[in-house]
């Protein structure tokens, strides 16, 4: 998480430059000159503002730090790391294109980070899912497990929905989007079109929440009784977008990106798209030996993302309690 010290900082910076109109607008096109923000498009005004700013935060701090030493008493005092990361403590005190860099990239860095504890949240929700689903039927008679096996399958069946995915980005993917998604005729399809259509704040590039907004066809496909499936999947897609598309990796895709990509052979090819993971949905109420080898898999494996997990400890033991009942003269 972003602690509350640097979000405040960024407000304040943002409040300073928010009538910067010619900056903000080099900054939103940065994707055509990387790591090379023109600070001189701020007034001298601004930049003092932008100065100022920084001087009387990083001195709080140093002040408090300061404070500590001499007092001699056991204080604790404590800069966020973001913060400090940002203001580089110890650093000189004037704010430049080096610190609008630096704060862009980490807040690219800090929602890449909060995409991978979705996936993994999303992920072990789905094992404990399964987990439940097993231990709901855990003293069930013959009869009964072939019963809740027969309805699982009806149930299954009943909410499938048909269809192979397009690859996320291609043309044919956008095409389906102009049809299913923005109920356009097939005739009409125009990727230059569906870009500025897409670009829902007119800034001349999509951000992530843009590009899952026009993965949503794609994403209709996946049973809306699993919610955590279709987010899992959603994300999944929009990387896989930004993997083909973003090429100068600044977390936007512009225009020229778009339709470069777009009018490639490869993004005329469709091979289709599968999910990164097997469908912990398609096993039943009545684990196979085969089941009980790939959760247990899949839990070591989000236990190699998040080391020391709680989470994933519960996880492991309600499997070995559950795999213990149904084999209890095992060892």
């Amino acid at each position: 998480m972003v602690s509350e010290e640097f979000r405040d900082y960024l407000e304040k910076l943002f409040k300073a430059m928010e009538n910067s109109t010619e900056f903000i607008e080099h900054v939103s096109n940065l994707h055509q000159e990387p790591h090379n923000v023109n600070i001189s498009l701020l007034s001298h005004e601004v930049r003092e503002k932008l100065n100022q700013i920084k001087f009387e935060t990083r001195n709080y701090f140093v002040d408090l730090l300061a404070s500590k030493r001499n007092s001699g008493k056991d204080t604790s005092v404590q800069i966020p790391s973001d913060l400090a990361k940002a203001l580089d403590i110890g650093n000189t005190t004037n704010f430049s294109a080096i610190d609008i860099e630096e704060i862009m990239k980490m807040l690219r860095d800090r929602q890449n980070a909060i995409d991978r504890e979705e996936v993994l949240l999303l992920n072990e929700i789905e094992v404990m899912k399964v987990l439940e689903r097993w231990e709901s039927h855990l003293n069930d008679s013959a009869a009964e497990r072939q019963k809740a096996q027969a309805e699982f399958e009806a149930e299954k069946k009943l909410h499938s929905k048909s269809g192979k995915f397009h690859e996320p980005g291609s043309r044919a993917q956008e095409r389906e989007q102009w049809q299913k998604g923005d109920n356009l005729p097939d005739s009409d399809f125009n990727p230059r079109i569906f870009f500025l259509m897409h670009d829902l704040n007119s800034d001349g590039v999509w951000d992530s929440e843009e590009v899952e907004a026009m993965l949503s066809a794609e994403v209709d496909q996946v049973d809306e009784d699993s919610p955590e499936k279709q987010q899992e999947y959603l994300l999944e897609m929009r990387q896989k977008v930004f993997e083909l598309i973003d090429k100068d990796h600044d977390g936007v895709i512009s225009y020229e990106e778009h339709m470069n990509h777009i009018n490639s052979p490869e993004g005329m090819d469709d091979d289709g798209w599968l999910p990164e993971e097997d469908d912990l949905d398609d096993m039943g109420p009545i684990p196979s030996q085969k089941d009980l080898t790939h959760l247990a898999a899949k839990i070591k494996t989000l236990d190699e993302i998040d080391p020391g997990s709680r989470m994933v400890q519960n996880l492991r033991d309600r499997l070995s309690r559950l795999e213990h009942n149904l084999n209890p003269t095992k060892p």
